[in-house]
């Protein structure tokens, strides 16, 4: 056996990398973000398809609290970099809006239409708007934090790495990384 990575061999890789063969069917998990997603929008005061760039898919989905001036919480979406939309993405928006935080749900342009690096940059341009923006929706845009799930958990990273903020004309360390909660929770 040769491994390719660690001591993995590459069908292993290949299966280690792939979450759809994790379970033996993802398409209930799927249906049940983009229910609980529509769920939301139908609920909570939202503006959705805000644009934060020249393309399509630079847009955002925004629940306000209605307490502010508000943390922030922007969502980057998994999907393998290739899969999903902001629309199955604010399965989480009405917990953390009565909590006090305002959701943001990023979209952005997926593989292999745009590289890697195209994504980082949108995800990255979204947080600048957002930073920009964020007192138009009663928000704190010294709160921001950032979350993900799979690939939306690499973003969110990213946004973490230093020195992208002058490209954008935002604060260094934009991102709230500290551990303390913001949120108003009884």
């Amino acid at each position: 056996m040769t491994f390719v990575y660690r001591y993995y061999d590459q069908a292993e890789l290949e299966r280690q990398l792939n979450a759809r063969a994790t379970v033996p069917d993802i398409t209930p998990i799927l249906a049940r973000y983009a229910f609980e997603s529509a769920r939301m929008r139908e609920r909570l005061p939202c503006r959705l398809g805000v644009s934060y760039g020249a393309s399509e898919p630079e847009r955002l989905d925004i629940f306000p609290t209605a307490r502010g001036p508000s943390p922030i919480f922007v969502f980057l979406h998994g999907g393998y970099w290739r899969l999903l939309d902001s629309a199955d993405s604010c399965f989480m928006a009405e917990c953390l809006t009565q909590a006090g935080a305002c959701v943001v749900s990023v979209n952005y342009a997926l593989a292999p239409l745009v590289t890697l690096a195209e994504i980082v940059r949108q995800c990255r341009a979204a947080v600048a708007w957002v930073y920009a923006h964020g007192r138009e929706f009663g928000c704190d845009p010294a709160r921001i934090h950032v979350g993900g799930s799979s690939a939306g958990a690499h973003l969110a990273a990213m946004m973490l790495v230093p020195g992208w903020e002058a490209d954008f004309g935002v604060p260094d360390n934009l991102v709230d990384v500290s551990a303390r909660s913001h949120l108003d929770v009884a």
